[in-house]
């Protein structure tokens, strides 16, 4: 055999049968199978191995980087259930082949810091520790099934794997720091952390690139008073999986990481009472991010300033009592949100300045903050619709002041409960079409729209209203399209003050105790039953003072349908309770002229004064009636009645006979009633009194 043969030059060494058969087969890259075929094979024994298994990690170091067969160079290297002894240290190195270590146990750590390689595989080895900083390879880097025990940390800062990084079913350990440290890391195809992979320690994945899927899968992330997952920056460039049983004690941090497609919760169960379970704030998720089929959170979920395609949360269960279950400030969610089928969450869900670019879906949903806020959505846009029905609860208040809702918000069937404080405040919200609160919702606590601008129909026929400690309907400056009121009794104030509505329809059962109505503007009334003078009840449930206005604006909504009767009716009232108010002849006023409405009254009044007159006068002639004139007319007695109830006009009699006795007293009488049926007309005609 010449000198240049690696068998010839390897047998002046002390080479383990082992080792030699490794150096032999690294030649055409076959695999050297150590194992026994007992249970002594797992690797978890290996430290027990004999020396029969044993091979230098010098040794193995030399064969890799070309420095052992001379002008042969090694094809690939494959060993299974091997012993590896010493420090395997390829710092720096260039390794020339393939390198696979297959249920291998290796003594001390493995430092592949800066080296570059086609692969390296070590699936289910076990060692203390791996260093991989900056080390580059061509393809895979496989520690599939691999346990790293005692101290160890797998450091990968800043490498770039050009195939797959494979971590299935590996069980990293660190109880000292990082589990595994990945920041700035680049994998040019898929990343794979599933099929029970665990990790007790923090898992960095900060400012990493993945160019294909990332996948957690059923992994386990175990670090209670820290970070399990740390991705801030991380860039996906397919789907980013950890769902299936995914579970991480510790908080999840995505902050400003980027995900090109799906970012998939489904299953996942994350714990950090008391702190952040997963915090993507200013994440960006391509396509759509679901956490649904049982995926839970203990602890605060934010996503504040998040761009999603879609948020889809249905039957998920967050919690984080006192806190904020779910922050969804500032979202920007392209194709819309959903959180219903079950969903709950306990503590404040929080979509404060969030943009919906669909629809809004909590049917079915439980929000649940008592004596705090339930959901807090103040500035929300929803392009589309948003529903809160379908048996949708809310403990605690739901506030969406100045949000604004570009098609319905269906709030049936609905219940909120906010006893003593504010159920619903939207005040100064936008719904572009309807907004339902009818048939099976009910509100303890009050429901507040001031200034909200509904163009469509608010429905709330059939709703259920109550709260005894103040106003329960507060619609103040509100401008509603058609507005619907509930058809019984709401318990607790209800303030339309300065509202304006086109349509209003209500009903007499449906009116509330104490109803202020002061400014409140209609265009018609659509419910023709309730007749003039319930109208006219309805306006005295105002408490405040006499309010021209109220009676105005009832009066014209008459005109405007033709009723003309029925307005006449509504400006008699309106006077008679002025003057009720300011004028001690408030009741001569409307039984003389009616206020200038009904001047008819008065003939009716001169007729029965004349009648009057003619009684009292035929029975005093002639006895009581003496002639003061020398050629006096016959006496008449009904043109003497006449002729002293109209003061403007004379017929001759008054000045031509004098009554005696008590003629002489009724005389008075209706001298003093002619003068007041006369001012009365007169004030009537020329609309003195119809002035306010």
């Amino acid at each position: 055999m010449s000198a240049s043969s690696p068998v010839a030059s390897l047998a002046d060494e002390n080479l383990s049968p082992a080792e030699q058969q490794m150096l032999t087969a690294a030649i055409i890259g076959a695999l050297i199978d150590l194992q026994t075929g007992d249970a002594s094979d797992d690797p978890a024994q290996g430290e027990r191995w004999d020396t029969s298994r044993q091979i230098r990690a010098t040794l193995l170091a030399e064969l890799l980087t070309g420095k052992r067969h001379g002008d042969k160079t090694a094809r690939a290297v494959k060993l299974r259930g091997a012993r590896i002894t010493g420090p395997l240290d390829l710092e720096a190195s260039t390794i020339s082949c393939p390198l696979l270590l297959q249920d291998c146990y290796l003594d001390e750590r493995v430092n592949l810091d800066e080296a570059t390689a086609p692969s390296i595989r070590m699936p289910g080895c076990h060692l203390p520790t791996l260093t991989a900083a900056q080390l580059r390879t061509t393809g895979d880097l496989q520690l599939n099934a691999t346990k790293f025990f005692a101290n160890g940390e797998v450091n990968l800062l800043g490498g770039h794997i050009g195939g797959q990084l494979i971590l299935s079913g590996a069980s990293l350990t660190n109880t000292s720091g990082p589990a595994l440290t990945a920041d700035g890391l680049t994998v040019d195809q898929g990343m794979f952390c599933d099929d029970g992979f665990t990790a007790k320690g923090d898992v960095r994945l900060a400012d990493a690139h993945i160019g294909g899927q990332l996948i957690l899968n059923g992994a386990t992330l175990t670090n209670p008073d820290g970070t399990a997952l740390f991705a801030d920056g991380l860039t996906v460039d397919r789907d980013m999986f950890c769902g299936d049983g995914f579970t991480a004690t510790g908080e999840i941090r995505l902050n400003g990481a980027h995900i090109g497609g799906q970012l998939n919760l489904n299953g996942a169960n994350l714990a950090r009472p008391g702190g952040t379970a997963l915090c993507g704030q200013m994440l960006t998720v391509d396509h759509a991010m679901v956490g649904n089929e049982g995926f839970t959170a203990i602890g605060e979920v934010s996503l504040s300033g998040a761009h999603i395609g879609g948020l889809n949360l249905n039957g998920a269960n967050l919690a984080n009592p006192g806190g904020t279950a779910l922050n969804v400030d500032g979202l920007i969610a392209t194709h819309g949100m959903s959180c219903k089928e079950g969903f709950t969450a306990t503590g404040m869900t929080s979509l404060l300045g969030a943009h919906i670019g669909g629809q809004l879906i909590l049917d079915g949903a439980t929000l649940t903050n008592p004596d705090g806020t339930a959901l807090f959505a103040d500035g929300l846009t929803v392009d589309r619709d948003m529903f809160c029905g379908d048996g949708f609860t809310a403990t605690g208040e739901i506030r969406l002041n100045g949000a604004h809702i570009g098609g319905q918000f269906i709030l049936t069937p609905a219940k909120l409960t906010n006893p003593g404080g504010t159920a619903l405040s939207a005040n100064d919200v936008t719904v572009d079409r309807d907004m339902f609160c009818g048939i099976g919702f009910i509100a303890t606590g009050e429901i507040c729209l001031v200034g909200a601008t509904i163009r469509g129909a608010l429905n709330m026929a059939g709703a259920t209203l109550t709260n005894p400690a103040g106003s329960i309907l507060d619609f103040e400056a509100a401008n509603i399209n058609t507005l619907l009121m509930p058809r019984t009794q709401p318990y607790g104030e209800v303030i339309l003050t300065n509202a304006k509505v086109e349509v209003f329809d209500d009903h007499e059962v449906g009116w509330p105790a104490v109803l202020r109505l002061r400014g409140f503007v209609y265009d018609s009334l659509k419910n023709q039953d309730v007749s003039t003078r319930a109208r006219l009840q309805w306006l005295k449930r105002d408490p405040g003072n006499f309010t021209p206005q109220l009676y105005d604006q009832l009066a014209a909504v008459y005109r405007r349908a033709g009723d003309e009767p029925a307005a006449r009716k509504v400006a008699i009232a309106k006077q008679w309770r002025r003057r009720r108010v300011l004028n001690p002849l408030n009741w001569l006023w409307y039984a003389t002229v009616g206020y200038g409405y009904r001047t008819w009254l008065a003939a009716i009044w001169l007729a029965a004064l004349v009648a009057l007159g003619t009684w009292v006068f035929s029975r005093a002639y002639p006895a009581r009636m003496i002639a003061i004139s020398s050629h006096p007319p016959a006496f008449h007695a009904a043109a003497y009645a006449l002729d002293l109830l109209l003061p403007v006009i004379g017929l001759g009699q008054k000045g031509a006979w004098q009554p005696q006795g008590s003629a002489l007293y009724w005389s008075w009488v209706l001298t003093g009633a002619g003068w007041v049926l006369t001012t009365a007309v007169v004030a009537g005609l020329t609309g003195i009194l119809k002035r306010d």
